[in-house]
C-alpha cells in the first residue's frame, strides 16, 4: 500500500499531454462555424479615461457654508472632477464645514466638559475631510 517501488507517486515519463485550447489551435479538422472567430476583438468596457466635467448644482452650492464653500470654488478652479468625485469632495466640503462650526462652538462654551466634546466633534469631522481629501488623489 504505497510503500516503496508501488508505483505510487511515480513521476509519469514521456510526452506531456496537450491541453484542449492547443489542440483547438492545431488541429486542421476543426473547423469554425461561420461568423464565429478563434480570438475576437475585445471591446473595452468603460471608457479609458473618465468624462471630468463635473460641476456642483446651485443646491449643492447653496448649502454650503462659508468655509466649505471656499475650499469648493479653490479645488474647481485647479482641478476637474467626474460626478463620482465631485460627490466625494461635496463630501469633504461638509465635513470642512461641520469642523469649523465644532471649533468655533468648542471656544464659545462655558462648560469644560461641552467644549472637550466640540472639540472632539471637531477632530472627528476634520478627519473625515482628510480621508474625503485621500479618496480624490488629485492631480494636476
Amino acid at each position: 500500500m504505497g510503500g516503496i517501488g508501488s508505483g505510487v507517486g511515480r513521476i509519469a515519463t514521456g510526452p506531456k499531454p496537450r491541453s484542449l485550447h492547443d489542440k483547438a489551435l492545431t488541429n486542421l479538422r476543426v473547423r469554425l462555424p461561420d461568423g464565429v472567430e478563434l480570438f475576437p476583438d475585445r471591446q473595452p468596457l468603460a471608457p479609458d479615461r473618465p468624462v471630468r466635467d463635473w460641476r456642483p448644482s446651485t443646491a449643492q452650492r447653496s448649502k454650503l457654508r462659508k468655509r466649505g464653500r471656499a475650499y469648493l470654488t479653490e479645488r474647481l478652479r485647479h482641478y476637474a472632477y467626474t460626478p463620482a468625485e465631485g460627490d466625494i469632495l461635496l463630501q469633504a466640503c461638509r465635513a470642512l464645514d461641520e469642523a469649523a462650526l465644532w471649533q468655533r462652538r468648542s471656544h464659545s462654551w462655558k462648560q469644560p466638559a461641552d467644549a472637550v466634546r466640540a472639540g472632539r466633534l471637531q477632530i472627528l469631522f476634520e478627519r473625515e475631510f482628510a480621508n474625503a481629501i485621500a479618496l480624490l488623489r488629485e492631480r494636476r
